[in-house]
């Protein structure tokens, strides 16, 4: 911008210089208007100089403005994007964070859910009594779920004291046996009594769903016709107290036999 002040000035002043001379100059091997027809020429020339370099100023800067627009723009654009990615992103986070608290409470709600029990028995003598003073008795244990899950690889232990002979059978009238293990402990079967030597065929349950039931048969041989302590149990880790513990004593000296539930014997 100096410069285009420059060369405007200078015309100017070449100009007014013009202007204002009065005396007629002479002038040897030149007719009499020719100097001033070469001064009006360096005045012209003067001026298209001016306005040649105002014209480069101008389209620099308009070009100077063009890039300072695109890179404004430019600039708007990656606001946008940034913006963009950043709602995204928070989206993301958002719906991660939903998912991990809906795990979350999926996790609690199963792990506040268990596995719960009730347990029935029934007795009544077999058909087939041996002759001599033994009696046989067919004891039935129904098993429910009544909890909020399903009871999986749970441990059925049903024990008698020594001389009583126990076999788990098919029905309710002691028909067929079932190939199960006869194990031998030495435990209390109802509160308050001491312990004795004890046998007890050990079951497992694999699986057990919520409201449905299972039935187990055993056919009991007793020495005599008496009265006799059992306990039955069952273990599972899931359960409130890791299970039940049940004692009873099955009186088998009257026309039916009997089943009395007694106080149950210190949780295992």
């Amino acid at each position: 911008m100096q410069v285009l002040h420059l060369l405007q000035t200078a015309s100017n002043t070449v100009l007014a210089f013009l202007a204002a001379t009065p005396r007629r100059v002479e002038c040897v091997n030149c007719d009499d208007t020719s100097w001033l027809e070469y001064l009006g020429a360096i005045g012209g020339f003067l001026g298209a100089v001016a306005a040649g370099v105002a014209l480069v100023i101008a389209l620099r800067s308009s070009a100077d403005a063009k890039r300072s627009a695109d890179a404004a723009e430019k600039a708007l654009v990656d606001i946008s994007r940034t913006a963009l990615a950043a709602e995204q992103s928070a989206d993301a986070s958002r719906t991660a964070a939903d998912a991990a608290q809906q795990e979350l409470q999926l996790l609690l709600s199963e792990q506040s859910r268990r596995p719960e029990v009730s347990v029935a028995f029934e007795a009544r003598y077999s058909p087939n009594q041996p002759a001599d003073e033994r009696v046989v008795v067919v004891v039935q244990i129904g098993i429910r779920n009544v909890g909020t899950r399903d009871a999986e690889h749970a441990t059925v232990n049903f024990l008698w004291p020594q001389g009583v002979t126990i076999k788990p059978c098919r029905d309710r009238y002691g028909n067929g046996e079932v190939d199960v293990t006869i194990l031998t402990t030495n435990d209390v079967l109802i509160a308050g009594q001491d312990s004795v030597d004890c046998i007890y065929p050990a079951h497992t349950l694999d699986r057990l769903p919520v409201d449905v039931s299972v039935l187990y048969y055993y056919r009991v041989v007793l020495p005599a016709r008496a009265t006799f302590p059992m306990s039955f149990r069952l273990i599972h880790g899931a359960m409130p107290n890791r299970g039940v513990r049940i004692g009873a004593l099955l009186d088998a000296s009257g026309a039916e036999p009997t089943i009395e539930l007694a106080e149950s014997p210190p949780r295992p």
